[in-house]
């Protein structure tokens, strides 16, 4: 679970650290907003997974299905909300996408060892 925000955090600093280093303005009211939206998102797109009382393949599967749609959704949804409302510079729609790629990964990382466990046996019922 928290895999992403320490992913979006060493991003965030390696991206800052990058820029500085080249002599390029980083952009950072927009990487820390981007770094914050995404932090956010990749955080709520594991809830549905580690909200299964009982994991088999097909309810884990679609688990993480949903998880990387509600990610997909609020990165989206919330990089349209800030553009508008903050009318953010064009450096802010390339750090979500960088650091909407990389979350991502992580999370993908997350489902498949969440995916590649053993599923427990069905319980049979006895007569």
């Amino acid at each position: 679970m928290l895999l992403n925000p320490l992913v979006v955090i060493v991003a965030v600093a390696a991206g800052a650290g990058v820029c500085r280093a080249l002599g390029l303005n980083p952009h950072l009211h927009e990487l820390l907003i981007a770094g914050g939206l995404t932090g956010l998102a990749s955080t709520l797109g594991l809830f549905p997974l580690y909200r299964l009382s009982q994991p088999s393949p097909a309810s884990g599967f679609q688990a993480a299905f949903l998880g990387s749609i509600l990610h997909l959704v609020l990165c989206l949804g919330g990089a349209c909300a800030i553009i508008s409302l903050l009318h953010t510079s064009t450096a802010f729609v390339y750090w979500m996408l960088v650091l909407y790629w990389l979350t991502l990964f992580g999370m993908c990382g997350v489902f498949v060892s969440q995916l590649r466990t053993p599923a427990r046996p069905m319980e049979t019922l006895s007569h």
